[in-house]
């Protein structure tokens, strides 16, 4: 009678085990689908997202391309026409025109990776500040080619002192493609 006990036992074992493992099967086979299902409807969401966006992206990239046509039909026209030094020397004849500086030393053009660098420094009498900072700020907001004032110091002596400006004129490379 044992016998028979442990024989029906481990049957009844056995049919619970294949229970449990279809039991596991259907709950791990539903919840791949649920998480599938969420997927989807994420990344369905994330598409209408895209779809309503992209004619914003449009129309901020035709902005982009009025810009920058609109930044290159305000460089000079003869831009490549010149010769990048002579640009840079140019405008070094306006600072000097501008700042009227008692004495001005120009460094030799340097070029690196395509940009075109002078650097100059200047001396100004200190009666001349306020006309100065007014050329330096007009000089600033000249477009091309630009000029970087890189320190100014105040040199005081015994007769009247002098300011000391440090600064270059920069030409960078005028090829470009498209934004």
């Amino acid at each position: 009678m044992i016998t028979i006990l442990q024989a029906r036992n481990r049957q009844l074992a056995y049919r619970l085990a294949v229970l449990i493992l279809i039991a596991t099967l259907l709950g791990s086979a539903l919840a791949l689908l649920l998480r599938k299902g969420q997927s989807q409807r994420q990344l369905l969401a994330l598409h209408t997202r895209i779809l309503a966006n992209l004619p914003l992206m449009q129309a901020e990239t035709n902005n982009l391309h009025q810009h920058v046509a609109a930044f290159r039909q305000a460089l000079p026209a003869d831009l490549t026409a010149r010769s990048p030094d002579l640009l840079l020397y140019a405008r070094l004849d306006q600072i000097k025109s501008s700042l009227q500086p008692s004495e001005m030393t120009v460094n030799a053009p340097e070029h690196k990776d395509g940009t075109h660098i002078i650097d100059f420094t200047l001396k100004v009498p200190f009666s001349r500040y306020s006309a100065l900072v007014n050329g330096m700020g007009q000089l600033q907001t000249e477009l091309f080619p630009f000029t970087d004032f890189k320190e100014i110091t105040l040199a005081p002596t015994a007769a009247e002192s002098t300011i000391m400006v440090t600064g270059s004129v920069l030409l960078p490379p005028a090829t470009g493609g498209k934004p």
